[in-house]
């Protein structure tokens, strides 16, 4: 009881964050609820328009030039708490409404085996561009200038990076309901997957709407929510509460 009565706040990088260790620690409860909470979101910079090196990526960025459906993109470290595995049964339900997409994926790790199987028993094979190898940051970057919806089915996280630089450059989040995910999307700027197994959460949310609107408002939320400045701010402001 002394210690928590001697601290002032207790910061987390996202309100998931805080939930997440109660629930996975029920003991740190009074520590967190008696303390001040401050929340201090990572921050990103967008660098602006970057050329790819990487003869593979620049060959992907011209075949998503030719393309004519929409595009989605997921940078992630292929593990359970990712869960990438699990997106090729929405993949699989979207073609089924004969929506014409294509899917890349950067990123490798220990459930890629699994990955591939699911990829496999889906059938999206042809609707795939993979990059296991390690990728510059700078050409994993100018990838996302290309593409329309940010895709990755969490099993739980804190607060994802990859998802704010997505968002700065115009990518449509499209996230499962846990930890910091909640916190990408508020402003009905993209979708919280209930259902991995349908895409109607998806259609419904893009139905009526403008995907150019959509890309700019989340370009717009990332580059002031979630940019440095916001983030230096936030530590600036508890500095000057302590």
């Amino acid at each position: 009881m002394v210690y928590h009565q001697q601290v002032a706040y207790v910061a987390f990088p996202s309100f998931g964050a805080k939930d997440s260790l109660i629930a996975s620690e029920p003991s740190m409860e009074p520590y967190v609820t008696c303390s001040g909470l401050a929340i201090l979101y990572n921050g990103f910079d967008n660098p602006g328009y970057l050329e790819a090196v990487t003869p593979s990526v620049q060959k992907a960025i011209a075949h998503i030039h030719d393309f004519t459906g929409i595009t989605f993109i997921t940078v992630a470290t292929l593990n359970a708490a990712k869960g990438v595995e699990q997106i090729p049964q929405f993949l699989a339900a979207l073609r089924r409404k004969g929506i014409n997409f294509q899917w890349i994926i950067i990123g490798d790790g220990i459930t890629a085996n699994l990955l591939q199987e699911q990829i496999d028993i889906y059938e999206i094979n042809d609707t795939i561009i993979w990059f296991r190898e390690h990728l510059p940051h700078n050409d994993i970057l100018s990838l996302l200038q290309y593409t329309d919806f940010y895709l990755l089915t969490h099993r739980f996280s804190i607060f994802d990076f990859a998802t704010i630089e997505a968002m700065s450059y115009e990518n449509v989040p499209i996230l499962t309901p846990v930890g910091g995910n909640f916190e990408f999307i508020q402003d009905d700027n993209g979708v919280l997957l209930y259902h991995l197994d349908s895409c109607e959460e998806l259609t419904y949310f893009i139905k009526d709407k403008s995907l150019s609107d959509l890309k700019k408002k989340n370009a717009l939320i990332a580059n002031t929510r979630f940019s440095e400045n916001a983030f230096l701010e936030g530590y600036l402001e508890l500095i000057q509460e302590l």
